[in-house]
């Protein structure tokens, strides 16, 4: 029994060994792939930007450095570069939250009191952080 068990763990352990030697090959052929293709992305917009300029394409050669140069770091394991951002090839624009806050027994309850006490110390001004209250027709409301 024990030497069956230790021939199953030896198996197991030669066909794990065997899957991860199988994906690290993959991988380095993935990685090989993609320099290549950098290598002629490289050289095509290299084309490109030397062909006159009748019929310049100087964004596309711009994008295709962009792509080069984003497999290039890829199958290198760099980090890239601000210019590989531009092109729609990461996002760039932050994205737009709107916050609407909704009112209830309590937050009403604490909006009386803040006024209360801005009416009797007016040497306070009523903070604007932007997350005001906005009634039902979309204006800020006090």
């Amino acid at each position: 029994m024990i030497a069956d068990a230790e021939r199953s763990a030896r198996a197991a352990e030669q066909a794990a060994l065997n899957i991860a030697e199988e994906k690290e090959r993959l991988a380095l052929r993935h990685a090989h792939q993609k320099l290549r293709a950098s290598e002629r992305l490289f050289e095509r917009a290299h084309e490109i930007l030397k062909e006159s300029t009748r019929k310049s394409r100087a964004p596309d050669a711009a994008k295709m450095f962009a792509v080069a140069a984003a497999l290039g770091n890829e199958a290198l394991g760099v980090e890239g570069s601000a210019q590989t951002a531009a092109f729609g090839l990461r996002p760039t624009a932050q994205p737009i939250i709107r916050v609407v806050l909704h009112r209830d027994a309590q937050s009403e309850q604490l909006k009386k009191n803040e006024d209360e006490f801005l009416r009797q110390h007016p040497e306070y001004r009523r903070p604007r952080n932007g997350l005001e209250y906005v009634n039902e027709t979309g204006l800020a409301a006090d």
